[in-house]
């Protein structure tokens, strides 16, 4: 497998396990910068439940933008997609053994 490949699936599997069409979007650079910041060295090994991390992380600080642009109606909404980013990204946050 070439590196490119290795890239290609490490994508998919962020796209799927980010929720990456769903509010706040997430587009193939985003994916890309998010599985390039958990590449183990230059192996073609990525580490995907780091970048899925990145990836939700990403997702939170843009929700953050959809609540302070949203009216008041849109404000709870946008709030809930805010605390599900965020909860989704504690839920992948690496576990590091003492």
């Amino acid at each position: 497998m070439t590196l490119d490949e290795a890239l290609q699936l490490a994508i998919e599997a962020v796209a799927r396990d980010a929720c990456a069409c769903e509010p706040p979007e997430l587009d193939t650079a985003d994916l890309e910068a998010c599985v390039r910041r958990a590449a183990l060295a230059d192996d073609p090994f990525f580490d995907v439940a780091r970048a899925v991390f990145n990836a939700w992380g990403l997702k939170k600080s843009r929700a953050v933008t959809l609540v302070a642009q949203s009216s008041a109606g849109q404000a709870y909404q946008m709030q809930l997609v805010f605390d599900h980013c965020a909860q989704k990204e504690r839920d992948w946050q690496p576990f590091h053994a003492a």
